[in-house]
């Protein structure tokens, strides 16, 4: 499940990273409002998938926490996890 959520914000800056200079080349002086909102909205994009990224972070703490509690049912309890996000 982590490297999934890894795996996204990896391609979205990725992505992000290919639309910043194509968006600020292309514009002209008379389209500055039109960078300057475009560039608010891609770091309003960068701020959800670093927000998305913390949150994946906590829940695998969690889930680590459990299963340090418990012994062979935690065990069931990762592989089940790790079924379940390979599966995606």
């Amino acid at each position: 499940m982590y490297s999934r959520i890894k795996r996204t914000v990896v391609s979205g800056c990725m992505i992000l990273s290919l639309i910043i200079p194509s968006v600020q080349v292309g514009a002209r002086e008379d389209e500055g409002a039109y960078v300057n909102d475009a560039s608010d909205r891609i770091k309003t994009q960068i701020r959800i998938l670093q927000e998305t990224t913390a949150q994946g972070r906590i829940k695998t703490k969690r889930y680590r926490r459990e299963i340090a509690r418990t012994s062979f049912s935690g065990q069931c309890f990762w592989d089940q996890q790790r079924l379940q996000a390979e599966s995606l």
